[in-house]
């Protein structure tokens, strides 16, 4: 085990999930965040929640030792849904590409969950407005969110709105995409 003052491979995953704004919950061998973004995290894991670790096992081995990080969506109830993410093996592998791979799996992950929970319940209208650069055309619902689900994919951040609306912003916080049931 790396001395207190090296970095670890929890340390550099720590620092990539920073990097966009997520401070996970340590566990003895593993991380734990909420699935949502905003939710408080805390014992017991009740909520939908996102499960790192190492096959090491553990996170706190030296970099250099690092075989993979895997993610894992669990329900509610705790229960393992699928892998979102999994490079954990037999060999080494990067810790810092891997850490920041890792890391952008559970970021799109978390923007997933939040169109799932605030769009799609609600999102009656079998058309929606998509408005960009005071352009606006209108598309089938299906369209509107094939359209939305890549933008997240490609690092854009969700804003949900009144009633279905929602916002997209690219990672460059330049350009805006507004989504409205039509």
């Amino acid at each position: 085990m790396p001395s207190p003052a090296q970095a670890t491979a929890g340390t550099l995953l720590l620092s990539a999930l920073a990097a966009h704004g997520i401070t996970p919950q340590r566990e003895p061998l593993s991380y734990v965040t909420p699935l949502a973004p905003g939710t408080t995290s805390g014992i017991p894991l009740d909520f939908p929640h996102l499960y790192i670790a190492d096959q090491a096992p553990g996170i706190d081995h030296a970099p250099n030792a690092h075989t993979g990080w895997i993610v894992v969506l669990h329900d509610a109830n705790g229960e393992p849904v699928r892998e979102l993410y999994n490079t954990s093996g037999e060999h080494v592998v990067d810790c810092a590409t891997d850490s920041a791979a890792a890391a952008k799996a559970i970021v799109v992950e978390q923007r997933r969950a939040v169109l799932r929970a605030t769009v799609l319940p609600r999102a009656a209208a079998p058309e929606y407005t998509i408005a960009v650069n005071g352009d606006t055309v209108t598309v089938p619902w299906e369209t509107a969110m094939a359209s939305a689900q890549k933008s997240i994919r490609a690092g854009a951040r969700i804003a949900p709105g009144d009633a279905g609306a929602f916002t997209l912003t690219a990672p460059n916080g330049v350009q805006r995409v507004h989504f409205q049931p039509a």
